[in-house]
């Protein structure tokens, strides 16, 4: 079996090459595909928001950057992974060699499946300089996909359909319980700071150029709070996180509930446990359009937030 990788996977900001263009190697488990759709997926959102001048194109750079050590790392794995489909064991090693096999997939399963990435620190992702708030929301990783429950009216859906791949950053207001007080203050100063009350300059949620044909703003708010769902309601978060559209009417979608459906078994009521967040204090993280973790800060830290922000999107 050959292993072979390019020198780099860009030629200037005009060619990128993806899958077999630049990385070839065993057919075993998959990985090929894999990879070569993630390939596809993390320059294309890029190219699409850089055309339509919605991104700086000094992101486009963070393609190379972000996959070509994810290929190294597979021809790695495959150079030690592919002779064991070809060398031939004696029939009483067999046994023992399949059970090498199967606990390699398993601990090789996570990353193949895009789960476990590690892209580096870029202007597309911000490496924490301190503990994080969020022990299981890794910057470079994908966010965990867990099942939540819609505030208004109680349905469920996973994190997977709800974060849509649709070319917007999501910001993840994780609100954690609002039937705190202090809790439900913080949350009301995080969302004054959001509308801009406190400065003359444009929000954080305004101050970047549209998606033209598509989205007013590049930028998406969701909420998942930490209370018991019959303990909370839709008209207790403030409105700039459940928008009036004279069209659409109220954003119901736009609020969720980190609690246990007796209907659904995988809305189990632990999103903020398997993401290892606070249940009281919340966190705020931002997710990027291909549902990678750019950005992790506490609620209060919206400055940083926009300074991420800013080094990726086309300012008005």
């Amino acid at each position: 079996m050959g292993q072979r990788i390019a020198t780099k996977f860009t030629k200037g900001d005009r060619i990128f090459l993806a899958g077999d263009a630049v990385h070839t190697h065993s057919p075993k488990m998959g990985l090929g595909m894999n990879m070569s759709m993630q390939d596809g997926f993390n320059v294309g959102w890029k190219i699409a928001l850089a055309v339509a001048g919605t991104v700086k194109h000094e992101i486009l750079a963070t393609y190379n950057l972000e996959r070509y050590p994810l290929a190294e790392m597979l021809l790695d794995f495959d150079r030690h992974w592919s002779p064991m489909f070809t060398d031939q064991k004696p029939s009483d090693e067999k046994d023992t060699k399949t059970a090498a096999m199967f606990d390699i997939a398993g601990k090789f399963e996570d990353f193949a499946d895009g789960w476990k990435v590690f892209y580096p620190g870029s202007c597309l992702i911000c490496k924490p300089v301190s503990e994080a708030v969020a022990r299981y929301i890794v910057p470079g990783e994908r966010l965990k996909p867990v099942k939540l429950r819609n505030q208004a009216e109680g349905g469920t859906k996973w994190t997977t359909r709800l974060l849509e791949s649709d070319g917007r950053f999501r910001i993840l207001v994780l609100a954690g319980d609002i039937r705190n007080p202090m809790q439900k203050g913080r949350l009301e100063t995080l969302c004054q700071v959001l509308a801009g009350q406190f400065t003359s300059k444009l929000s954080a949620l305004d101050r970047y150029v549209s998606i033209p044909g598509c989205y007013d703003s590049p930028i998406d708010v969701v909420t998942i709070h930490s209370a018991p769902w019959k303990e909370s309601e839709f008209f207790d978060f403030p409105e700039i996180l459940r928008p009036f559209d004279l069209v659409r009417g109220w954003a119901y979608d736009k609020v969720w509930c980190d609690d246990s459906c007796i209907f659904d078994r995988y809305c189990d009521g632990t999103a903020y446990e398997k993401w290892g967040v606070d249940w009281v204090l919340g966190a705020l993280v931002v997710v990027r359009p291909d549902q990678y973790i750019g950005w992790v800060g506490e609620l209060g830290d919206v400055d940083e937030m926009t300074e991420y922000l800013d080094n990726i999107l086309v300012r008005k």
